[in-house]
């Protein structure tokens, strides 16, 4: 376990440098979170002398465009190493147990455990575990607060711990035809608890975001909309489709009749 998500990346990549792992990182597009792309360049640039990488690293789900990876059409990697930050402990949490050998992802966004917790998982059955599992536990030794941990023990201890966000949107044609009325564009993956769209208007999209409370995605013309249910069922999903079709009409067609 380490502080976060970025702090779990870091330590991946050098227990890979240390062990003469190569890696693959696909920087094109907007799959990574931005603040990674410098990293990922210099690394990438570091291991081109791998002609065939041991592992491979994406983002499951995009922060930027809500665009979520199909994990268990990529393959041909001894490691397939995941990004989770964004699908850890929400409808998506199956697929990427399922399909990852490695993943890593913060124990608050989604699960609501601990802020100051993240964690590296690494697939006990797979041949390279304890290659990298010996540096990794020698990298995280003593960087985990004390009383942080003791404050997710209680929270884990706690009855039917509430820790899964089982929400999710699905884009029906009534949706993507109100949206697209309005000039909004939906850009992310269907069946999601995120949605990202695309709105040219800037007044538009300062009252999207103050109806959903959420933040413009920077520098582009996105925002970034969530839904929760947390639940300590997994396997139940709960559909915010009606709610959030009824909320855009609410903000739209108020919008519609001032104009």
């Amino acid at each position: 376990m380490f502080t976060n998500t970025t702090e779990c990346l870091v330590n991946l990549l050098f227990a890979c440098q240390l062990n003469n792992l190569g890696i693959n990182i696909d920087t094109k597009g907007e799959q990574h979170y931005p603040q990674y792309h410098h990293l990922f360049q210099l690394f990438s640039e570091m291991n081109t002398s791998s002609e065939c990488p041991e592992i491979q690293l994406v983002t499951h789900l995009s922060p930027v465009t809500g665009n979520l990876l199909d994990l268990s059409q990529l393959n041909g990697h001894s490691i397939l190493a995941v990004d989770g930050a964004q699908t850890f402990a929400t409808v998506h949490h199956s697929d990427l147990i399922k399909h990852s050998d490695v993943f890593f992802a913060p124990l608050h966004k989604h699960a609501g455990l601990h802020i100051g917790i993240a964690l590296i998982g690494i697939k006990r059955s797979h041949p390279l575990n304890q290659v990298l599992s010996s540096t990794l536990e020698t990298a995280s030794s003593g960087a985990r607060s004390l009383l942080d941990l003791i404050a997710l023990e209680k929270r884990l201890s706690s009855t039917s711990p509430q820790c899964f966000n089982k929400a999710f949107i699905h884009i029906s044609p009534r949706i993507q035809a109100l949206l697209n009325l309005n000039g909004v564009t939906v850009i992310s993956s269907d069946n999601s608890h995120m949605v990202v769209i695309e709105c040219q208007s800037a007044v538009l999209r300062q009252k999207l975001a103050a109806f959903f409370s959420c933040q413009p995605i920077k520098n582009t013309d996105r925002l970034r909309i969530s839904v929760n249910h947390m639940t300590d069922d997994r396997h139940h999903s709960v559909d915010f489709s009606e709610l959030f079709y009824q909320s855009l009409r609410l903000i739209l067609d108020e919008d519609n009749h001032v104009k």
